[in-house]
């Protein structure tokens, strides 16, 4: 298989929510992927330095932006955790987000048992026509990553 160093285009993206495609999002907001460490353990014999070992997976928190949509079953997810009066089975979700290089998936992030914990409401001003967007951040239990078509899978399991 050829190599090819051209980067994927960050304005081609996909959001799909439980094997549902979700609605346009204007911006996705990747989690920074972050190890937890224990620094400087004392270790016999090495003097004058320690060891910084690697710790549990920190997750992070997926950002999706969008024009403001009233009658959406995004918002309805995030209020009805909001008002504690979501089902058993409707607060956790799978939501994946897909990187695309043309028409080929380059980036596939899976982020499962995710729910929204913020709404970040629209800006309203009375002097200007701009589209009112929102912004849901989702937590997440676990995240695994594949690239390209090669299936190259990273996964990660939240601690």
């Amino acid at each position: 298989m050829p190599h090819n160093p051209d980067p994927s285009l960050a304005f081609r993206f996909g959001v799909n929510i439980d094997g549902v495609t979700a609605a346009v999002f204007t911006e996705c907001t990747l989690p920074n992927y972050e190890i937890e460490t224990k620094e400087d353990i004392k270790e016999g014999g090495r003097i004058g330095f320690g060891l910084v070992l690697p710790g549990p997976f920190k997750p992070g928190k997926v950002s999706l932006k969008r024009g403001l949509v009233l009658a959406d079953k995004m918002l309805d997810w995030y209020f009805s955790i909001l008002n504690w009066s979501f089902a058993k089975n409707e607060l956790y979700k799978t939501v994946v987000v897909t990187l695309y290089k043309g028409s080929m998936p380059s980036f596939v992030f899976e982020f499962r048992n995710a729910f929204p914990v913020k709404w970040v409401g629209p800006s309203l001003k009375a002097d200007t026509t701009a589209i009112s967007i929102e912004q849901i951040d989702l937590a997440y239990e676990s995240v695994s990553i594949e690239k390209n078509k090669d299936n190259l899978a990273l996964d990660s399991s939240a601690s």
